[in-house]
């Protein structure tokens, strides 16, 4: 990625550098995050179809065991989630 900030002389890091980094940053971590999501969501096509996705705890827990696991999403909130 280029930015108009910065450049590789001594101290000309700048503020306005680090924001365009930062943004960058979300900008590709969003992307990817979207992009796993629907590959999830598109893995979960219902019961009269094959699934390549999987959610729940025994389920999560059978697919390595299978050597079947590309991706893995953990929700900290989910469902099977322990009462305390």
């Amino acid at each position: 990625m280029e930015t108009e900030h910065g450049g590789r002389a001594a101290g000309s890091d700048s503020p306005a550098l680090e924001e365009a980094i930062e943004r960058a940053r979300r900008e590709r971590t969003g992307r990817r995050v979207a992009v796993t999501l629907d590959r999830f969501r598109a893995g979960r096509v219902g019961a009269d179809r094959p699934t390549d996705a999987v959610a729940g705890v025994p389920a999560v827990v059978e697919v390595p065991r299978e050597h079947r696991i590309d991706t893995l999403l953990l929700r900290p909130d989910g469902p099977d989630r322990p009462s305390a």
